[in-house]
């Protein structure tokens, strides 16, 4: 009997041994778990943070673009704008100057009288004015 009795006792003692050994190792794992976790958890808020942060510069660069470009289209469209009533002014002048031209001639060729061409010129204009 006290043979069986140390078997049981040896037996009993491993038993123990092995489940405070698979206890230390399940806190062990349980302990790697929350580290995981945590630095999971850090990751991603680092990258939420950089991928916010990347956001904000192409944002700026973006508004900064098109500022630039605005003011490149604004400055365009005045330029465009001096040119397009120079060339009216030109085509204007050249209209007034065809028809002065043509009215003295008329006149000339119609009547035998020779008019001033100033007189002509301001009628003319008078004219083109009012449509």
């Amino acid at each position: 009997v006290p043979k069986i009795e140390a078997t049981i006792d040896d037996r009993n003692g491993r038993i123990e041994g092995d489940l405070a050994a698979a206890e230390a190792a399940r806190a062990q794992a349980h302990a790697v778990e929350v580290a995981y976790q945590a630095g999971l958890e850090s990751a991603r808020s680092r990258a939420a943070t950089a991928l916010g942060e990347a956001k904000a510069r192409a944002t700026a660069n973006t508004e900064a673009r098109l500022k630039a470009s605005d003011a490149a289209m604004h400055d365009q469209l005045a330029a465009a704008t001096v040119q397009v009533e120079a060339s009216k002014t030109r085509a204007v002048a050249e209209i007034e100057t065809a028809t002065t031209d043509a009215v003295e001639a008329i006149v000339a060729k119609l009547s035998g009288v020779a008019v001033d061409r100033s007189t002509i010129e301001a009628r003319v204009k008078t004219e083109l004015a009012h449509g």
